[in-house]
């Protein structure tokens, strides 16, 4: 399956912050840590626009093990202008701090990639 990058972030001060730049949409975003969390599935992280959590919540996110590159940020991100959630992983770059959001489109039920 083929990923596209969506974004670039860096983890600065216990967040991330970079931009989500897709055909219709380019704008400042964070991932703010929860703390405490309300509970075992309760996201990690909350999705914000700009750069504090000032912006608006535009969606929330989990630190999980497996998958490409091990430790990895699944991102879900909605709003009223999206027909359906905006699904990603936040992976490292393997320089330093920088992470790419990347996406991929779902597979529909009974086709192939």
């Amino acid at each position: 399956m083929k990923t596209i990058t969506i974004g670039i972030f860096r983890h600065i001060r216990g967040a991330y912050q970079g931009r989500l730049q897709t055909l219709g949409i380019d704008t400042p975003l964070c991932l703010l840590s929860v703390d405490p969390r309300e509970g075992e599935d309760a996201p990690h992280w909350r999705a914000h626009l700009g750069d504090s959590a000032e912006g608006a919540p535009v969606g929330e996110a989990w630190n999980r093990l497996g998958g490409p590159g091990g430790f990895h940020v699944a991102v879900s991100i909605d709003g009223p202008l999206c027909p359906r959630p905006i699904d990603a992983m936040l992976l490292t770059a393997g320089r330093g701090d920088v992470h790419h959001l990347v996406w991929s489109r779902p597979t529909e039920p009974g086709k192939e990639g």
